[in-house]
C-alpha cells in the first residue's frame, strides 16, 4: 500500500498548531519539544522545499524515549496493484499508513489546504484527471525499513514542561474554551510512532468501462500479459508519472529504464515494467533512500492528563470539534 507523510515537525511533541487539520501542514518549522529535556527527540525535516506535503527525512538527536522496532530486509518483486473507484478511495490508499486518533479518514484533515492542482501534481496526473466520475488504479512498491515508536509507558513517565502541565491542571471540566485555547496554542496530537523507508508509485486514470474490465480481469486471475496491456495507454485515460516519496534519482532512473512500447507503436513509462526483471529491481532498490517517512501514528495529547475524568472530557471536546471539521470539509 502507498503511505506518505505531509510535513511533520518533531517526534514526541505536542504540535503547536491551531487545529488537527494543520498538524501536518504548517510548513518548514521545527517546533520545540514540550518535554523538559528537549534533546530527547527525533527531528523530522522536509526533504524538498517545494513539496513539504509528502517528503520528509529523519535526523536523529537522541532516542532514549523511543525504540527502533522490526527492521525490514530488502524485499523485491512486491508490486501492489490497488483499485480505487473514486477519489476518496484514492486518498484512503495514499494515506494508508497514517493513523490519527479520533478520525477514520486522516487525509481529510491533512489535505484540507491543498489545491486541486497540488493534489494532481503529487499524484502525477493532470488536474482534469481529478474530475468527477474518474476511476483510479495505483501500482506501487513500498519498502519499509524500520519503525520508531515511543515506549509503551511513555505518557506516564514523560516529564512535561511546567507551563504545559500547569495548563492541564488548571483546566476546568465544562469550560470548552480551555480545551480549544490549549489546542490553538500547543496542538492536539503528538507523534507516537513512524516508519522509515521509501515508496515508488504510479497512478493510472480510467473511464468506468475500462476500469471495470480491468477489475473483472484481475478477479478472474488476469495473466501478466493481459495485466500489462490493461495498464497501458490503450486502456488508460491518463498515464500518471512514476513518482518516488524521497528520491529524485529514482524518478530520473525510471524515465530511462522503464519505457515500454505499446501496441500502437508509442513508448510510455510503466512501473509494472519491473515485473520479473530482477536486474531492474536491484537497481531501483539501490537508489531508494531509507529515511523518508512512509507511516505515522498520532495520538491525542489528553493521554498526558493524569485525572481520568478530565482526560475523558478533553478527548470528547476534541472529538466533537474534529467531527464537525470533517463534516465541513
Amino acid at each position: 500500500m502507498i503511505t506518505f507523510l505531509s510535513s511533520v515537525k518533531s517526534n514526541l511533541q505536542l504540535v503547536a498548531t491551531a487545529s488537527i487539520c494543520k498538524i501536518l501542514g504548517d510548513f518548514g518549522k521545527i517546533i520545540s519539544l514540550y518535554l523538559k529535556d528537549e534533546t530527547e527527540c527525533v527531528v523530522l525535516k522536509p526533504t524538498r522545499s517545494e513539496d513539504f506535503w509528502l517528503n520528509i527525512k529523519c535526523e536523529t538527536l537522541k532516542k532514549r524515549i523511543s525504540e527502533v522496532l522490526n527492521v525490514t530486509n530488502n524485499r523485491t518483486n512486491l508490486l501492489n496493484i490497488t483499485f480505487c473507484p473514486d477519489l476518496d478511495c484514492l486518498f484512503d490508499v495514499y494515506f494508508d499508513g497514517f493513523r490519527v486518533d479520533l478520525t477514520d479518514k486522516p487525509w481529510k484533515l491533512l489535505t484540507t489546504s491543498r489545491s486541486r492542482h497540488m493534489v494532481s501534481e503529487r499524484f502525477g496526473v493532470p488536474d482534469i484527471a481529478m474530475g468527477f466520475g474518474q476511476k483510479f488504479v495505483i501500482v506501487s512498491y513500498r519498502r519499509p525499513v524500520k519503525r520508531i515508536k515511543t515506549f509503551d509507558n511513555f505518557t506516564q513517565v514523560a516529564e512535561l514542561k511546567s507551563r504545559i502541565s500547569d495548563k492541564f491542571k488548571c483546566m476546568s471540566i465544562g469550560i470548552e474554551s480551555m480545551v480549544t485555547d490549549f489546542i490553538a496554542e500547543h496542538g492536539s496530537h503528538y507523534i507516537d510512532e513512524y516508519t522509515l523507508g521509501n515508496t515508488v508509485f504510479q497512478v493510472l486514470v480510467y473511464l468506468p468501462v475500462f476500469y471495470d474490465k480491468f477489475y473483472k480481469c484481475v478477479v478472474n486471475n488476469c495473466s501478466e500479459s493481459d495485466t500489462a496491456l490493461l495498464l497501458s495507454p490503450l486502456y488508460t485515460e491518463y498515464q500518471g508519472r512514476v513518482t518516488s516519496v524521497g528520491s529524485d534519482a529514482v524518478e530520473k532512473w525510471v524515465d530511462t529504464n522503464l519505457q515500454v512500447e505499446s501496441k500502437l507503436g508509442h513508448t510510455y513509462i510503466s512501473l509494472y515494467g519491473l515485473k520479473n526483471r530482477p536486474e531492474l529491481w536491484n537497481e531501483i532498490v539501490a537508489l531508494m533512500d531509507k529515511q523518508s517517512v512512509v507511516g505515522l501514528r498520532l495520538n491525542v495529547v489528553s493521554a498526558f492528563i493524569d485525572e481520568p475524568v478530565k482526560r475523558k472530557w478533553f478527548t470528547e471536546v476534541l472529538d466533537n470539534h474534529m467531527k464537525l471539521r470533517e463534516l465541513n470539509l
